[in-house]
C-alpha cells in the first residue's frame, strides 16, 4: 500500500496534460476545427487521445522547470454524455462536443485573462482530461490512474 506521499509522487509521473488549443476553439472557428470537436465525440478514439497529449511535469529533478516551460493546467470536470433533451432544447444549431470544445475555450481565455491580462493567450492554458491524460487501452494503467485522481487534482493548478 502507498502512502499519501508515495500516491503523489506517482501521480506526479504520470501526469499528463493538453494544450487548450488542441481541444478548444473558439465558436467562430468550430467549423473550421473539426478536430476539437471530434476529441469530444463520445466515440471512442481508443488511445489517439492519450497520444495527444504529454507528460506535464517530468521528472523530479525538471519538475519546476516543466511547470514553467508548459505552464498552468485546469484539472476538466465533465461529463461524456449529452443532457437529457439535449437535441430538443439546442436543435441543429451546435452538437454537445462543439459546445464542450467552445466552452472550454471560453474558460481558457478567462484563465489566461487572469493570470497573463491577455485572453488572447488562452493557447496557453493547459488541460487535464481524462481522455487524453488516461491511457484507455492499458485497463490496468487506467485502474490505477483512476484511483490517482484526487492526486491528479492536487497537482493542478486549478
Amino acid at each position: 500500500t502507498l502512502t499519501g506521499s508515495d500516491r503523489l509522487r506517482l501521480a506526479a509521473i504520470l501526469f499528463r496534460g493538453v494544450g487548450a488549443s488542441q481541444v478548444a476553439a473558439p465558436w467562430m472557428e468550430l467549423e473550421n476545427r473539426p478536430e476539437v470537436s471530434d476529441f469530444w465525440d463520445i466515440q471512442g478514439h481508443g488511445d489517439a487521445c492519450y497520444r495527444s497529449s504529454k507528460d506535464w511535469l517530468g521528472s523530479e529533478d525538471s519538475m519546476a522547470q516543466s511547470r514553467t516551460d508548459n505552464g498552468h493546467i485546469v484539472f476538466v470536470s465533465h461529463c461524456w454524455s449529452a443532457p437529457v433533451g439535449w437535441a430538443e432544447t439546442i436543435p441543429n444549431l451546435t452538437s454537445f462536443s462543439q459546445t464542450k470544445a467552445a466552452e472550454l475555450c471560453d474558460y481558457a481565455k478567462d484563465v489566461s485573462a487572469q493570470l497573463y491580462d491577455d485572453a488572447s493567450a488562452w493557447h496557453k492554458i493547459g488541460f487535464w482530461i481524462d481522455k487524453a491524460c488516461i491511457p484507455q487501452s492499458d485497463p490496468d494503467m487506467m485502474s490505477l490512474c483512476v484511483n490517482l485522481l484526487e492526486e491528479f487534482i492536487a497537482l493542478s493548478d486549478g
